[in-house]
């Protein structure tokens, strides 16, 4: 069947007028980000009741204020799965979060559906409707949208408020409601989607096997190039791809013609970006601590505790029939059992769930410890 593209501004308006009034609308947007740092909106899909929209943000001269104030309005829930990219996206693109959010897939954890259920899965166990595939990983920024992406769009939202009906009522008969609510306003939270350049040498990890010093200059070069990357709307890999960053901090070339010799160091990358790439290596190092190292092996007192956390957490899921995962993960374990603090760890609902039983293991822990160690 044909579909609609709204992709004029009397349609827009009209559009934002018939759901300034709902009180529940689920969205969802479609996105390319192959060849840039940023995500590019290609299509904002919104419903409401029987309603369905595809909006087309890729017109030119189409103001999507209104749209914007849409999805910023306080008095309307709005409905998503698996929001966050579609958060960052919206955050980019227009600089509004879609609050207050529902995220059906946070909702379907707390439901025990599983920790990451994705949206077909869900439509299928909640209504038995099977959703056509096959036009995922198309190009959304090509026009014309064909039919068939139209009608993928259309179902990417068609399922949403009904869902979230269900869902609500679930969660309220389990007193959980609120823990969705909780999970899902995290997300729309702007700083997990500020990149910090300073920090971006986290996100490699090919240092571990380096010098302390060379360490120190990946880490320069790591923060050069999540600059460059976002100064030309680049893939971080596009600019230079970490083994060939790992290299060149390996190799500390002192001059263009060094940098040239590095393993895998493109002639047009020396030609463009060369000398900035150098001066990177030549900024003074005040310190000569180690920025990644391998994590020492957990004492034989430490894995016991490790057992004692993951069978209460175990417990407690079972218990709440829910993931573990949805709790706590096992990294979450193993940063408690290496002395990080259980309430920076175990953060909202969860703490009142797991997190003190959590704390009250590792303090008797701790007191058995200074108990032997007096002995």
């Amino acid at each position: 069947m044909p579909h609609h593209l709204i992709d004029t501004q009397k349609d827009v308006d009209d559009v934002c007028r018939k759901l300034a009034d709902a009180a529940v609308i689920g969205v969802d947007t479609e996105f390319l980000r192959v060849r840039t740092y940023y995500p590019r909106l290609a299509l904002i899909q919104v419903s409401a009741g029987n309603a369905i929209y595809c909006i087309d943000p890729l017109v030119s001269g189409l103001s999507l204020e209104g749209l914007w104030s849409l999805l910023a309005a306080p008095g309307i829930r709005k409905v998503m799965h698996a929001a966050r990219q579609d958060v960052e996206v919206l955050l980019h693109t227009a600089g509004i979060a879609p609050a207050p959010l529902f995220d059906t897939q946070i909702a379907a954890g707390l439901l025990g559906y599983g920790e990451q259920i994705g949206y077909a899965g869900l439509v299928e166990a909640e209504f038995g409707v099977v959703l056509p595939k096959g036009v995922q990983r198309t190009d959304w920024t090509r026009r014309p949208l064909s039919d068939a992406q139209l009608g993928y769009a259309e179902n990417d939202v068609r399922y949403l408020p009904p869902l979230y009906g269900r869902m609500k009522a679930g969660l309220e008969a389990l007193d959980r409601l609120e823990w969705a609510l909780e999970d899902s306003k995290r997300v729309l939270d702007p700083a997990l989607y500020q990149a910090d350049p300073e920090q971006a040498y986290r996100r490699v990890g090919r240092g571990a096997h380096l010098k302390p010093r060379a360490q120190h200059g990946l880490k320069q070069l790591c923060t050069w190039r999540e600059r460059i990357a976002r100064e030309r709307d680049l893939p971080r890999h596009w600019v230079l791809d970490d083994e060939t960053l790992a290299s060149i901090a390996a190799s500390q070339p002192r001059s263009i013609d060094e940098l040239r010799q590095v393993a895998g160091m493109r002639p047009d990358v020396v030609r463009r970006d060369g000398r900035a790439i150098v001066d990177c290596l030549e900024k003074p190092v005040t310190t000569v601590e180690r920025l990644w190292s391998k994590p020492e092996s957990l004492s034989d007192e430490q894995k016991a505790l490790r057992t004692r956390l993951i069978e209460l957490l175990g417990t407690r899921a079972e218990k709440l029939g829910i993931a573990e995962a949805v709790l706590a993960t096992r990294s979450d374990v193993e940063k408690l059992v290496r002395g990080n603090r259980p309430e920076e760890v175990i953060l909202g609902w969860r703490w009142e769930v797991v997190g003190r039983a959590m704390q009250d293991v590792l303090s008797g822990a701790g007191r058995l410890s200074g108990s032997a160690g007096g002995n």
